[in-house]
């Protein structure tokens, strides 16, 4: 995002960002910012409008230095982080004291737990350091692996406790906020820039976006969703927020059969649709979350589909045998 170019579209992993702005607006005092920063181990990418780049400057700083303690509690790519560290204690008849932060993510999850009937579940750890391999070494786990696992995965092996704090009650337990935490991300920065008076910000965080309100002599902010199994759509919004999951590029494909990065956590495997959710909902944990679930169980969980929170709104491309069909939830 740099410069002040008209038109300007940003190509990212899951959307393609275009912000059409006019050249003069009512109130001449505000100006267009862009900020990036790398962190989550991807590129974030804030744009607001404001009267003062000093302190505009000084509310992204702030904004990103929190981004980068969310990454040192919530990744599981860091030994030394917050959530390795408590993982590492699993099967130790402990509890551990955790950050407010590291609470609060695994309250939120736990609700989306028992929204999804276990679908959403950050304990699926052991599945993925399972298959990040299985994609480095382009080889098939075995089922009898996979079948160890299982027994060291569900959330109710958590114990959460307001006094004591939290206790992973079986042995080689790993966390995994891949599913919520860029999404959490984004909305602790909107709502840090927003409690500075920056309103008409956007924020994206790899494809997971949130928008304030319209930029100046604009109905809102127009962004281009790309499905990458069906055709590319406009749409405009002010005040909601968008996230797209996928398989687009991570999966392992052995003997013609394509498995996901997305793990359903009742089977331990990789998913094997060919499938893209795009979610827009009133906040960005919410529509990360469910873009996750929706990869997982497709249009047809009638359940789920009939009790969307938070305006959620899902678009679901999927594509089998050269034919992409389209789903609209609700």
């Amino acid at each position: 995002m740099k410069g002040y170019l008209s038109n300007l579209i940003f190509a990212l992993p899951f959307l393609l960002f275009c912000f059409f702005f006019g050249c003069h607006t009512e109130n001449k005092k505000l100006s267009r910012y862009t900020f990036q920063h790398q962190s989550m181990g991807s590129r974030f990418n804030v744009v607001l409008y404001a009267d003062d780049s000093l302190k505009a400057a000084q509310s992204v700083s702030t904004s990103f230095q929190h981004l980068d303690e969310l990454n040192l509690i919530l990744s599981d790519y860091i030994p030394h982080s917050e959530i390795m560290q408590l993982s590492r204690s699993s099967g130790g008849n402990k509890f551990w004291k955790v950050s407010d932060e590291l609470s609060d993510v695994m309250k939120v999850s736990k609700q989306w737990y028992e929204w999804s009937g276990g679908v959403f579940d950050i304990t699926i750890g052991p599945y993925t350091q399972l298959w990040r391999r299985a994609i480095r070494q382009d080889k098939l786990p075995s089922s009898d692996v996979i079948n160890q696992l299982k027994e060291s995965v569900g959330f109710e092996l958590i114990v959460l406790d307001s006094a004591k704090g939290v206790l992973l009650s079986k042995e080689k337990m790993q966390l995994d906020f891949g599913g919520i935490a860029k999404g959490y991300a984004v909305d602790k920065i909107y709502e840090q820039l927003v409690e500075d008076g920056y309103d008409i910000c956007l924020v994206d965080g790899a494809g997971d976006l949130r928008t304030g309100a319209s930029p100046p002599d604009a109905e809102g902010w127009k962004v281009v969703i790309q499905s990458f199994v069906g055709a590319d759509s406009t749409i405009t919004i002010s005040h909601k927020a968008i996230a797209t999951s996928g398989d687009f590029y991570r999966n392992l494909e052995i003997d013609g059969k394509r498995y996901s990065h997305i793990i359903d956590p009742f089977t331990g495997y990789g998913i094997t649709a060919s499938r893209s959710v795009t979610v827009m909902a009133n906040d960005c944990t919410s529509a990360d979350v469910l873009a996750s679930i929706f990869s997982i169980t497709g249009p047809d969980h009638t359940d789920l589909n009939n009790s969307l929170p938070n305006g959620a709104m899902i678009t679901i491309f999927e594509k089998e045998k050269g034919e992409v069909e389209v789903y609209q939830l609700p």
